[in-house]
């Protein structure tokens, strides 16, 4: 119970005696991927067709989709969750316990 504590931000170890937001340090550790994954997930339901358009016409889309690309291949997600958790990250076999466990 008390890695969901943390995990919810009631005792973020990287935020002890820190001025620094939320925001920026998820910026930091590369942990924002999980936003572009939403964004994704959401994506890949409408018309790739009509994505690909958007792509060509905004280049706040190629912008978009290029720093996604770039964040997620340079995310280290064991420091990430070492800086953001101060715990190790869990194994493979602890991740599909926990997933079985959570319902939106």
């Amino acid at each position: 119970e008390q890695f969901f504590r943390d995990l919810r931000g009631e005792n973020l170890k990287l935020l002890n005696n820190r001025a620094i937001t939320v925001e920026r340090v998820i910026a930091h550790s590369g942990t924002h991927f999980l936003n572009y994954l939403s964004v994704y997930e959401g994506l890949k339901s409408i018309n790739y067709n009509k994505l690909h358009e958007m792509y060509l016409c905004s280049k706040s889309c190629r912008d978009f989709m290029h720093d996604t690309a770039v964040s997620l291949y340079m995310t280290d997600f064991e420091i990430a969750w070492l800086t953001m958790i101060g715990e190790t990250h869990p194994n493979q076999t602890e991740f599909i316990s926990l997933a079985s466990r959570f319902n939106p």
